[in-house]
């Protein structure tokens, strides 16, 4: 797989937790995911682990909500507690596809892998992470002209576009030059 195709697949995925540890001698995994984290009514076919920095997907066998934020999951692949040792602590990483949007906001860390459009500046880059100092939510956005942070509130955004995974917002002056 080149870079390129990656870089494709992750600007589809959304960071969601990780694997908190081993459940019955199935190899059944027990995932630890960010409150934020609902789903639509279709079962994701893919759930991605985080593996020397790579996302890989194994196809979904059964997912179920056992207490928030717990998730119990079996993945084909993986069929016996051995199998599963290498994967604890893995970041968990689902398809942004099949992530609700409560209301009309999603969970700051679901826009992981969006895009960012300027008004000014036209296409910035990608979301790779987000921050929250003390309730003020800043997303580190990187694109060919450098890695940028930007603050993320209502008086910045513009459009928030969920069917293209794309924030068009009104950067204040200075935060991209």
């Amino acid at each position: 797989m080149t870079q390129k195709n990656i870089r494709d697949i992750r600007n589809t995925l959304t960071e969601a937790g990780f694997v908190k540890k081993s459940h019955g001698v199935k190899g059944g995994l027990l995932l630890h995911l960010n409150d934020e984290i609902h789903f639509t009514d279709e079962e994701p076919e893919f759930l991605f682990l985080e593996v020397d920095g790579l996302p890989v997907p194994f196809p979904v066998e059964y997912l179920e909500e056992r207490d928030s934020p717990v998730f119990y999951a079996e993945l084909r692949f993986l069929s016996n507690k051995e199998n599963v040792q290498p994967y604890l602590g893995c970041k968990v990483f689902f398809e942004t596809k099949n992530l609700a949007i409560q209301g009309e906001q999603v969970g700051v860390s679901a826009l992981v892998g969006w895009h960012v459009r300027d008004l000014k500046y036209g296409k910035i880059g990608t979301v790779s992470g987000v921050d929250d100092f003390s309730g003020n939510i800043v997303l580190t956005v990187k694109g060919e002209k450098g890695e940028f942070l930007i603050p993320y509130n209502e008086h910045l955004l513009v459009t928030f576009d969920a069917a293209n995974s794309t924030l068009e917002m009104n950067c204040p002056e200075g935060i991209i030059e």
